[in-house]
């Protein structure tokens, strides 16, 4: 699983990490509060997560050969497999939460009288398969639904320039701080999750410019859907429903014989949530591997994989469930997201630039 990864197919990984979770459902908890101003709540998270991939590209370099796992090993001989064991579990729990988010989205969108959990069971088997010959069958579905997800969303706007209401965007200056705070505070988490790509790649394979690219496309994409969810439910909607950018999609109407444009797009959009619950399954036996080196990461992938299924099911008893722990997951994935990088960046700093300072 330490296959070394290509610029372009990092920057791939990293749009999927901080999009495709981000677009099913948490945006509409954002809206429910900043209303036409979800622009401000999407951007501000991103400023703050570039400057953690700042730091983080920084330690990179400083070991160029190895991926943040083997850093923190490297750097601290005890404390790091406690942060190993800390990260570990932090892509678990991302992990078994958008198996949960994924198959609560096909139960309701596609298939709605299949048992959830028969749809969970099968979405992790074939996560597993994928994942246990390591991280070169992913980046290779990466590149072909990766690349035909950035062109749909980039096409998009031109599906719905009838349908676009512009005043759903007034008034542009009534911006209230509080609910600003709030929508933002949703969003935080679920964009930082992009750090993913310092765990599975080493700094050979990208730079900070990869990073805060992947950032920037990925911010595009949110942006993209964010607006025109706006300009043709209207904020009220987006707010009040699970699914915006489902609901969004089935409006489009191009002629009699192609009245369900939402099918083929999630077909698309589907594998992408896919592979990206393998690379976080592939993050945890990567790092189960570093604390102990006996451990084979491809017989953990079923393992791992599975406990993730059942935690799923364990962990949330129902999607509102999930959806009402956004909020209070936001301060324990800041943890690792933004407090972990700030506490352990100084370390990495050479003692006569300190000394200097």
């Amino acid at each position: 699983m330490e296959e070394r990864l290509s610029k372009h197919q990092v920057l791939l990984i990293g749009i999927l990490y901080s999009y495709t979770s981000t677009n099913i459902s948490v945006q509409a908890q954002s809206a429910y509060y900043v209303k036409q101003h979800i622009w401000l709540a999407q951007i501000i998270p991103a400023v703050l997560i570039l400057l953690v991939l700042w730091l983080l590209s920084y330690i990179m370099k400083k070991y160029p050969d190895h991926n943040l796992f083997q850093i923190f090993k490297i750097r601290f001989p005890r404390l790091g497999r406690l942060l190993i064991v800390c990260y570990i579990l932090f892509f678990f729990y991302v992990m078994f939460r958008d198996v949960r988010m994924t198959s609560d989205f096909v139960n309701a969108a596609l298939l709605p009288r299949t048992p959830l959990i028969l749809i969970g069971s099968l979405m992790v088997l074939t996560v597993v398969l994928i994942a246990r010959d390591g991280i070169v069958p992913l980046a290779r579905m990466t590149e072909l639904f990766g690349f035909s997800m950035l062109a749909i969303v980039f096409l998009l706007p031109l599906l719905f320039v009838g349908d676009l209401q512009w005043d759903n965007l007034l008034p542009l200056t009534d911006v209230n701080l509080g609910d600003l705070f709030t929508g933002t505070w949703y969003l935080i988490s679920y964009t930082g999750e992009i750090i993913g790509i310092f765990f599975l790649a080493t700094h050979r394979s990208f730079r900070f410019r990869t990073a805060a690219l992947a950032l920037g496309i990925a911010l595009y994409q949110l942006l993209n859907i964010a607006f025109l969810t706006l300009l043709v439910l209207g904020a009220p909607i987006m707010g009040r429903i699970v699914y915006p950018s489902f609901e969004l999609v089935r409006h489009i109407h191009l002629t009699d014989f192609l009245d369900r444009m939402d099918l083929p797009m999630v077909g698309i959009y589907m594998p992408s949530l896919i592979i990206k619950i393998g690379y976080s399954l592939v993050i945890v036996c990567m790092g189960l591997k570093e604390l102990s080196p006996n451990i084979s990461g491809r017989m953990m992938t079923a393992p791992v994989g599975f406990l993730a299924f059942s935690f799923s099911f364990w962990f949330y008893e129902s999607l509102m469930q999930m959806l009402n722990f956004n909020r209070t997951w936001t301060t324990i994935a800041l943890l690792f997201e933004v407090l972990i990088p700030l506490l352990v960046f100084p370390f990495f700093i050479p003692k006569h630039k300190l000394g200097a300072r």
